[in-house]
C-alpha cells in the first residue's frame, strides 16, 4: 500500500523546488533584461559660436561712443570750421580704425576658438565611442553568460516539472488540487494528524474548502505572496517553504550577478554547483521512489 506521507513529502519538495526554480529563472530573465537596457554615453555636440555676440556688438558701441565724445571736445576748442571739421575726421579716422581692428581682432579670435572647441569635441566624442564599443562587449559577454546559465537552469525546471507531473498523473490528488498551496496544506494536515484520507467528512479536500470559505487559508500563491506573512500559523508548511526558497533565491541571485559582473562562468561557482547538486539529488531520490513504490 501505498505511504500517503512519503508521496506528499515528494510532491510539496518537488512543489517547492519548481517555485525557487521559477524565481531563479524570473531573477535571470530580469538581469538579462537590465543588461539590455543599458544607455550609451552620449556624444558631446559641438555648437559654433557666433562672429559677433551681443558683448562684441556692446564693445563696438562703446568705442564709437567714446570717438564721438572725443570729437565733441576737440571741436569745442576749435580755431576755426575748418579746424572743426579736420578734428572731426580725425576722430572719425581713428575711431574706424580702431572698430575695424576690434572686429577683425574678434572674428580671429572666434575662429580659433571655434576651431580649438570642435577639435576638442571630436578627441571626447572618439573617447566616447571607443568607451560605449567597450560596454557594448562587456555587455554582450555579460548576457551571453547569464543566457547560458539560464538555458542550463531551465533544463534543470523542465526535468523536475516533468517528474512531478508523473507524481499528479497517478491520480492520488484531484485534479483541483494539483498545486502548491493545496499540497502544502494537504502535508502539512497529514503530518500534524489532522486527517489519514484525503476523501470523506475529515479527509484533506474537506479541511482545505472549509478553511477557504472561512478564509482560514489562502488559496492563490499570488496572494500568498503578497500576504505571507498573515499565512504563519494556517498555512505552516507553505510559509516555511516561500521563506527558505526566498532566502535563498536572493543569495543565489546575487552571486549570479557578482559573477556576471566578473566575466566568469556562473555555472562553476560553488554556491551554484551546489543548488544544482541539490535539484538533482531531490529529483533523483523522487524518481527511485515512484519507480520502487507500488502505485
Amino acid at each position: 500500500m501505498i505511504n500517503i506521507k512519503e508521496y506528499l513529502k515528494n510532491v510539496y519538495e518537488l512543489e517547492k523546488s519548481l517555485y525557487g526554480q521559477k524565481m531563479l529563472l524570473t531573477r535571470m530573465n530580469k538581469q538579462i533584461n537590465i543588461i539590455n537596457g543599458y544607455k550609451e554615453e552620449e556624444h558631446d555636440i559641438y555648437k559654433e559660436e557666433q562672429i559677433l555676440t551681443t558683448d562684441d556688438l556692446g564693445m563696438i558701441g562703446g568705442v564709437t561712443m567714446i570717438g564721438a565724445i572725443i570729437g565733441a571736445i576737440i571741436g569745442v576748442f576749435a580755431d576755426s570750421p575748418e579746424s572743426f571739421i579736420a578734428s572731426i575726421i580725425g576722430v572719425a579716422f581713428i575711431a574706424f580704425v580702431g572698430i575695424t581692428g576690434l572686429v577683425i581682432w574678434i572674428c580671429i579670435d572666434t575662429a580659433r576658438c571655434n576651431k580649438e572647441n570642435k577639435e576638442n569635441i571630436e578627441e571626447m566624442n572618439e573617447e566616447i565611442d571607443r568607451r560605449n564599443e567597450q560596454l557594448h562587449i562587456t555587455k554582450k559577454k555579460q548576457i551571453d553568460i547569464i543566457q547560458a546559465e539560464y538555458n542550463i537552469l531551465y533544463t534543470e525546471y523542465k526535468h523536475t516539472n516533468d517528474i512531478l507531473n508523473s507524481y499528479y498523473e497517478k491520480n492520488i490528488i484531484f485534479v483541483k488540487y494539483r498545486n502548491f498551496v493545496a499540497v502544502s496544506s494537504f502535508y502539512e494536515y497529514f503530518m500534524s494528524g489532522r486527517c489519514v484520507a484525503f476523501e470523506g467528512h475529515e479527509g484533506a479536500y474537506n479541511i482545505y474548502e472549509n478553511e477557504i470559505r472561512l478564509n482560514v487559508v489562502i488559496q492563490k500563491l499570488d496572494d500568498v505572496i503578497q500576504k505571507l506573512d498573515q499565512i504563519q500559523d494556517n498555512q505552516y508548511m507553505l510559509y516555511s517553504a516561500i521563506q527558505e526558497c526566498n532566502k535563498k533565491i536572493t543569495k543565489l541571485s546575487q552571486v549570479t550577478s557578482d559573477v556576471t559582473n566578473k566575466l566568469q562562468d556562473i555555472s562553476q561557482n560553488a554556491e551554484i554547483s551546489a543548488y544544482y547538486n541539490g535539484i538533482t539529488a531531490l529529483n533523483t531520490t523522487a524518481i527511485k521512489w515512484l519507480e520502487f513504490s507500488q502505485i
